[in-house]
């Protein structure tokens, strides 16, 4: 997540009708529909629903202080390359400058900005999913991962791996997280590491970044793609369940394995991959709460920022 302020800062462009000049000045280095950009939403990046020839699109920008040109680059380079093994995805849109990544300059700061195409269907919620559709969800899984074995690692390297999350979680938490980390790191470390069971993961493989039609998921948000055990984005996207082992994990993973090979023994680590997910999101919103509760704020960031107070308080139990 971004910091509040800057939240803040760009969510009081906003007006009643969900439209923002800001936004506006940064989508004219692309060709749309005038008057067809609004807010979606904000959370590690703020996202703006656009269309053009009445086809829906997805602008995403942020500050050059949250994320940096390299990282933006390789995970375009990742998403025109996994697209091109017939995968859904949300691919990016070239600019009128002929670029993917436009840099805007504007008086609220400096942001990086790239054009996504929408995808087609619906979003699900985990409490409705069957037990066919968990089977759908780890195919799709499992064959993105499939993809990642294949894919030309010098084009990619610029993503992080789970040893600069674990530096940054040391860099954000107080001392008996630090003391945690230093041990879950050890566990990771003794782990086996190999081209079929590490690579470059998704990292966020919830249902809030798949798009269902037809039975067939399109995959969107590659921004946090990381180097882990592809085991870890297993553990995230079902973090939520209430039975980790249960029927519907069961499900998933026959998805899983009908598409690739699971490494039994780093399958069996779910928990500390699990735990370790919870550090790294503790220390994000750690650096992401940069202000305080205040009757001169907004209600809504008032709210958000209890929220995460208590997120984080909840984590460091």
């Amino acid at each position: 997540m971004m910091k509040l302020s800057l939240m803040k800062d760009i969510v009081q462009t906003v007006n009643s009708e969900w439209k923002s000049n800001l936004a506006e000045e940064i989508m004219k280095r692309w060709d749309y529909d005038l008057g067809s950009v609004y807010y979606w939403r904000a959370s590690a990046n703020f996202v703006f629903v656009c269309k053009k020839e009445g086809k829906r699109l997805f602008l995403r920008f942020n500050s050059v202080n949250e994320r940096t040109l390299e990282q933006l680059e390789s995970e375009i380079t990742l998403i025109n390359e996994i697209s091109e093994h017939h995968l859904r995805v949300a691919k990016p849109i070239i600019s009128k400058n002929n670029h993917y990544i436009e840099k805007v300059d504007t008086k609220l700061g400096v942001f990086y900005a790239t054009l996504f195409e929408g995808l087609e269907g619906e979003q699900l919620e985990i409490e409705n999913l069957n037990s066919e559709q968990y089977y759908t969800w780890g195919c799709a899984l499992g064959k993105l991962h499939e993809v990642s074995k294949q894919l030309n690692a010098e084009n990619v390297r610029k993503r992080q791996s789970w040893k600069e999350h674990a530096e940054f979680i040391k860099s954000q938490v107080d001392k008996e997280l630090i003391v945690e980390i230093e041990i879950l790191m050890v566990e990771l470390e003794a782990l086996p590491t190999t081209k079929d069971n590490f690579g470059l993961i998704h990292f966020d493989f919830e249902l809030d970044n798949l798009y269902w039609n037809n039975g067939k998921i399109s995959i969107l948000d590659f921004d946090d793609a990381s180097y882990y055990w592809y085991v870890a984005d297993i553990a995230y996207a079902l973090r939520d369940l209430e039975d980790l082992y249960g029927e519907t994990f069961e499900a998933f993973m026959s998805g899983y394995i009908s598409q690739t090979s699971v490494d039994e023994e780093v399958l069996s680590k779910l928990p500390l991959f699990i735990r370790f997910h919870e550090l790294y999101i503790h220390a994000r919103l750690k650096r992401a709460v940069d202000l305080e509760v205040n009757a001169n704020q907004p209600s809504w960031l008032n709210g958000l920022i209890e929220k995460l107070e208590g997120r984080l308080k909840q984590i460091s139990r």
